[in-house]
């Protein structure tokens, strides 16, 4: 049996640099992995919704939704659980806010 997990991502761009997050290494998703910020929908939280406080919550920058770049559908084993999570990427630009002490990287 699968746990289903509705999950937001953001892919904040400036210039030439795209936002990435490290996952604590005590984290119970992907733990010193990098990655694009988000988190999980709370219940009876709409996706925009989730992804505004995941943004504020993970970076300290209030966003703009610019639109749905892609899900992604994956199954993770976690401790004595299979999870199926669904993760929504948004494009999003940022508003206003000071970054937290994160990372931009150059694309490729």
């Amino acid at each position: 049996m699968f746990i289903k997990i509705i999950a937001v991502k953001c892919i904040i761009e400036e210039g030439e640099k795209i936002l990435l997050i490290k996952e604590s290494t005590t984290s119970s998703w992907k733990p010193g992995k990098w990655g694009l910020p988000g988190g999980k929908v709370d219940p009876r939280e709409d996706i925009i919704r989730a992804a505004h406080r995941e943004m504020h919550e993970e970076t300290g920058l209030k966003v703009k939704i610019k639109g749905l770049f892609r899900i992604e559908e994956m199954v993770e084993q976690f401790i004595n659980e299979d999870r199926l999570v669904h993760h929504y990427i948004l494009l999003a630009e940022r508003l206003s806010g000071k970054l937290k002490k994160l990372t931009m990287i150059h694309k490729k």
